[in-house]
């Protein structure tokens, strides 16, 4: 995570982000391990810093990993409802990640509107509706999270 959270060339962080994505995605108990690894060593806070990259492949790994982690390390498997008290749910939040995906998700939503009728940017807008899915998903996770957890203190 070190080498992705310094690099400052696009064919390294292409490269190690799709490599997180591809680990990130595995099923079991074996997605679960990986992902916990990944958080153990920053992985949140070094992803959503990649939301900023320039290469789109890096900003879409980048999110679809934070999405596999968020799944995978906070969501109770017995009622598929997120654990509030979850450490992966409290370091997104404090790493200002809501903000963060809110963010690109409001970038690619603009694009996504703005080129519609641009048949050059048909598989970017593609690309981008499934982006603005995932960032959904992630907002979504983390605000029941937080509805659960002050549901809890009132």
């Amino acid at each position: 995570m070190n080498v992705l959270g310094n690099t400052n060339t696009d064919v390294i962080a292409k490269e190690i982000t799709r490599i997180i994505y591809i680990l990130t995605s595995k099923d079991g108990n074996l997605g679960r391990s990986w992902c916990s690894a990944i958080f153990s060593f920053d992985g949140i806070r070094v992803l959503l810093k990649m939301l900023e990259a320039s290469v789109d492949t890096v900003v879409y790994c980048s999110v679809t990993s934070i999405h596999n982690i968020i799944t995978k390390l906070s969501v109770n498997e017995k009622d598929g409802n997120p654990n509030p008290k979850s450490p992966i749910l409290i370091k997104f939040c404090e790493q200002l990640g809501v903000e963060h995906i809110a963010k690109k998700m409001h970038e690619r939503f603009h694009f996504v509107q703005n080129n519609m009728s641009d048949n050059r940017f048909q598989g970017k807008i593609q690309t981008g509706v499934k982006f603005i899915i995932i960032c959904l998903a992630i907002l979504y996770t983390a605000g029941q999270g937080l509805l659960i957890f002050y549901s809890w203190i009132l």
